[in-house]
């Protein structure tokens, strides 16, 4: 018996020396705006808490560390370990930087983040890992390839994109001021409070879309279409009256711009927006017969003068990124309207549940 318990003790002990709890805690700045993680970890869970410090833990893996190594830090997929837990950890202006990389060294990352901290997701190295949020209600961000995303407790807004992971969101209530999108090719379930007052916009392309819900849907007439297109003319009348002086150079692709080349056309996102049926409308402007070299000038400026400002107002188009007007979209409003919800999946089915 004595023997038995030994070796239980043993193994123990082993296996606390294999995998030690690290720990590592950020505090958050009244300055701090958001938290920023990229992930190439397997497996990342992200809570809240009622405290005002981002805390990361981990579990590190001393068997895969080689003897020769004994006493020096790891520097795993180009990131310096400076936390004692796997990540690396920085601040840029009002923004926290997290990143977690992926290696079989730390494994279990778990980051403890204040409620109300805006928290953006982005994966790297991985593509195939899992993410389980829960608690947050600041705004959350996430966008992955082929990783999973979990999301409980939610109360919005989410903005989140897989391209081919599964998403899963459960909302306990929905922030009824800011919008909501979610698009995921790899399944979407949502869950949302019985009482939820939203205007929803399903699509999936190739899909279907089940629901509890009873949707009161926006029918479209001939008068709606003509209006639709008057609205169309008169927001294209505005833009070309009244176009930024700035655009956002970040949206452009400088690579195919040189002082060489000669382009016949390029187009550009403004970052302005306007509203139309309670949904925010992007505007492009595309600017014709312009040189490389000349776009590379007004993109250093960021200010559209004389001619190139001629060719962008007769070129004006509107478009909307959350396909509205498409024909198989679903438009409608539960338990009156309210908050702006956007699912799409080009190629899988949408759920959409009532919260039980």
């Amino acid at each position: 018996m004595k023997k038995i318990v030994f070796i239980i003790a043993t193994i123990c002990f082993q296996f606390s020396l294999w995998a030690q709890l690290a720990t590592y805690k950020i505090p958050v700045l009244p300055t701090d705006k958001k938290l920023e993680i990229s992930c190439g970890a397997s497996l990342l869970t992200i809570e809240s808490h009622d405290g005002n410090d981002v805390i990361i833990s981990s579990k590190f893996n001393k068997e895969d560390l080689p003897e020769e190594a004994e006493g020096l830090k790891p520097i795993v997929g180009g990131s310096i370990d400076n936390t004692n837990t796997g990540a690396n950890v920085n601040r840029v202006g009002q923004v926290i930087k997290v990143k977690i990389p992926k290696t079989s060294m730390y494994t279990n990352f778990n980051v403890k983040v204040p409620k109300n901290l805006n928290t953006k997701v982005k994966e790297f190295a991985n593509q195939y890992s899992t993410w389980n949020i829960s608690g947050l209600s600041g705004e959350v961000e996430a966008k992955t390839s082929f990783s999973s995303i979990n999301i409980t407790d939610a109360t919005g807004p989410l903005l989140i994109h897989s391209d081919w992971g599964k998403v899963k969101v459960n909302y306990t209530k929905v922030a009824p001021d800011k919008p909501n999108s979610l698009y995921s090719n790899g399944g979407l379930d949502v869950t949302l409070p019985a009482d939820c007052k939203a205007n929803l916009n399903l699509l999936s392309s190739f899909g279907n879309v089940y629901t509890d819900f009873d949707i009161v849907q926006k029918v479209k007439t001939e008068e709606n279409d003509s209006n639709d297109e008057d609205d169309d003319e008169d927001a294209n009348d505005n833009y070309n009256n009244n176009l930024p002086a700035k655009i956002d150079s970040e949206k452009v692709n400088k690579d195919e711009i040189s002082d060489k080349d000669k382009k016949e056309s390029y187009t550009f996102e403004s970052n302005e927006a306007f509203k139309r049926d309670g949904l925010d409308v992007k505007v492009k402007f595309k600017a014709s017969n312009l040189s490389g070299a000349n776009t590379k000038e007004l993109l250093k400026k960021g200010v559209w003068v004389g001619d190139a400002k001629e060719n962008l107002s007769r070129n004006v188009s509107i478009s909307n990124d959350c396909n509205c007007d498409n024909e198989s979209s679903t438009i409608g409003t539960i338990n009156g309207g309210g908050v702006n919800i956007t699912l799409r999946s080009d190629h899988s089915n949408i759920y959409l549940r009532k919260k039980k």
